[in-house]
């Protein structure tokens, strides 16, 4: 339900705000820009608009809104080019934008960007949907393996597809679902309160390996690790104390000491969260991407963890920035691989999704060209990660009952060349071996 919209400006350009109160709670609003000052270059307009979507999910400066919101969406912006959504992302001047070719470790042969810097990230169709048959899916956008979680993602609209996906309706548009961090949190205290689950939830903190991104698995592998376990808290604060939980699984948490949480404490809170996630009274919130240049921004106070994107030629783009003043980089200049590192299997983009290929991993093992690696390694390597695929798509199918578990996982073990996988028995026994 929008709440009473109202009017905010700066000495270049102006703005209607639409604060939207879903289930009691008011975490997100949409920001429509009507007028900007006529002498304006795309690049200023792109910075004046974020200096104000920014204020508004970090301060209270405009009074009204009942904020810092958590998530906003920016209508009345044309497409910008990647210096320009730079501008927008970074116009406050406190953030420094994620550099992809830089985090990632293998410059020219990662995640693909029209953006010769790097900060711009385009998403595909495989980014938001690995179902073959349905438009559901789901992301993220915290990039959690880095040093540091983003503050903030932002997505522009770029192009808007009219080819309709197999099981998507004609009305469906490309849209992500965020909900409310905060509730989610008070929830999970609410429901654990007296019972041994009742944590200190502050004092967590969740170890994230670069391992769990896709498409780097030939340089763990060879012994190279890019980066080392990072950790991340498992409360996110807002700029004004406000407390959110982030979405990920407990069985990784930890208190600052060392000291992991239990097996199965974490597996409860794990179907608590869960549970809350898929409640019908759950805060939550739809951003559409609906027309070119429609910009959605969230702040990590805002788990998003679904997707649709029901037409083939759909693409967004991405940036993630931090704040300057906390921001960890995740190689000095001098560690980075200028050159393509010796043995590597093939060049991998963001369209690379067979990269993880164990029977080809099984043979180099075989052969010595994986480093310390050997075979029990691979399998061991391959069986984690099938473990947690396993673990997303039951999310998935708790929330969605068409999803056809059985094909997902064959086709997951598929793509990736592991033999004797037909049924979800077979995954099972391959993941458990």
């Amino acid at each position: 339900m929008i709440q009473d919209r109202y009017r905010i400006e700066n000495d270049q350009l102006q703005a209607m705000v639409s604060p939207i109160e879903t289930n009691g709670e008011i975490f997100v609003a949409d920001m429509e820009i009507t007028d900007a000052n006529d002498n304006l270059s795309s690049r200023e307009l792109a910075r004046a608009a974020g200096v104000i979507a920014f204020e508004l999910m970090q301060t209270d400066k405009y009074g009204k809104h009942q904020g810092p919101f958590q998530a906003i969406t920016v209508t009345g912006l044309p497409v910008f080019n990647p210096s320009e959504l730079v501008a927008f992302s970074t116009g406050n001047g406190r953030e420094v934008p994620d550099s992809l070719h830089l985090d990632y470790g293998l410059p020219k042969y990662m995640l693909a960007s029209e953006d010769p810097n790097g900060h711009v990230h385009s998403l595909s169709l495989a980014d938001f949907s690995h179902l073959p048959d349905s438009p559901r899916g789901s992301w993220h956008t915290d990039l959690t393996f880095m040093p540091n979680r983003s503050t903030r993602t932002i997505l522009q609209a770029f192009v808007i597809g009219k080819t309709l996906r197999p099981g998507s309706a004609p009305d469906q548009i490309r849209s992500t679902m965020v909900a409310d961090g905060r509730w989610l949190l008070r929830r999970l205290e609410e429901s654990v309160k007296g019972t041994e689950l009742a944590l200190d939830f502050d004092a967590l903190y969740s170890t994230e390996l670069y391992e769990d991104c896709s498409r780097v698995e030939y340089e763990h592998l060879r012994g190279k690790p890019l980066t080392t376990p990072t950790t991340h808290p498992r409360v996110a604060l807002s700029p004004t104390g406000e407390r959110a939980l982030t979405i990920q699984s407990f069985k990784n948490a930890h208190y600052k000491t060392g000291q992991r949480l239990d097996e199965k404490v974490a597996e409860k809170l794990d179907e608590i969260v869960g549970g809350l996630l898929a409640a019908d009274s759950l805060p939550k919130y739809e951003l559409l991407h609906r027309e070119a240049g429609m910009i959605s921004v969230f702040s990590d106070r805002t788990p998003h963890y679904r997707a649709q994107a029901p037409h083939a030629e759909d693409e967004l783009r991405r940036v993630c920035v931090h704040d300057k003043n906390s921001y960890i980089p995740q190689f000095k200049p001098e560690d980075i691989r200028e050159e393509k590192p010796e043995g590597f299997v093939q060049p991998a983009s963001i369209t690379d999704l067979e990269l993880e290929n164990y029977a080809e991993y099984i043979k180099l093992a075989e052969r010595g060209e994986l480093g310390d690696a050997d075979v029990p390694t691979v399998i061991s390597h391959f069986k984690r990660r099938g473990g947690k695929f396993y673990d997303s798509i039951m999310l998935m199918s708790s929330e969605y009952p068409d999803v056809n578990v059985e094909a997902e996982l064959v086709q997951f073990a598929s793509k990736r060349d592991i033999p004797g996988i037909k049924t979800t028995e077979d995954f099972l026994a391959f993941i458990h071996s």
